[in-house]
């Protein structure tokens, strides 16, 4: 039984690594929507006030 209680601590300790990992790549490139929102803007723009460009057509 010890050893299994050993393995259950290796994976959380993996489990807060992978939160903790995750958690800073969102503190890191969250600040960074606004000026890829803007380059997509730049590159891609609006089809027009009127037109769209997709629709949802009822089956």
């Amino acid at each position: 039984m010890v050893g299994l209680a050993g393995q259950a601590e290796v994976s959380r300790q993996i489990a807060h690594a992978h939160v903790l990992f995750n958690v800073a790549g969102v503190l890191v490139f969250a600040p960074l929507v606004p000026l890829c929102q803007r380059l997509l803007d730049a590159w891609l723009p609006d089809q027009g006030v009127g037109k769209q460009a997709f629709q949802v057509q009822p089956v």
